[in-house]
């Protein structure tokens, strides 16, 4: 059931867009994911949940990365409509990280953060991973 287009898909094949429902519930959390990274990295700055925000496309990015994962077969998506996804949560996880170091940068939690750009990115092993990282 899945698997069934979208209504009203007719005009939208017209610009190549054709999405079943299996695809809808693939996007709706990315959605939120960008919605929550861009509310608590700008209206309400907040380091935990915009870090938060920041890892969780890398969970669909490993999710839709492979061959018969469970989240392609209980969708019913083909591995290469699942590659599409895998792209976006990877360029969403790269956007929502670049967020997050703003406001960890420009909001910090305590008040040992250094306050060169530079320090700050290397300062230490997380803020260095995560550097490298991004």
């Amino acid at each position: 059931p899945l698997q069934h287009r979208l209504p009203f898909t007719r005009t939208l094949r017209k610009i190549k867009l054709i999405y079943t429902w299996a695809e809808i519930l693939m996007i709706l959390p990315f959605f939120a994911c960008i919605v929550a990274a861009t509310i608590y990295s700008v209206a309400v700055p907040s380091v935990s949940v915009s870090g938060h925000a920041a890892r969780t496309p890398l969970i669909f990015a490993f999710a839709t990365a492979m061959h018969n994962s469970i989240l392609t077969l209980l969708l019913g998506l083909p591995f290469e409509r699942a590659l599409r996804y895998h792209k976006l949560a990877a360029r969403m996880a790269y956007f929502n990280s670049l967020l997050h170091t703003y406001v960890a940068f420009r909001f910090p939690d305590d008040s040992s953060s250094p306050s060169n750009f530079f320090q700050f990115l290397f300062h230490d092993q997380i803020n260095s991973g995560g550097t490298m990282l991004v």
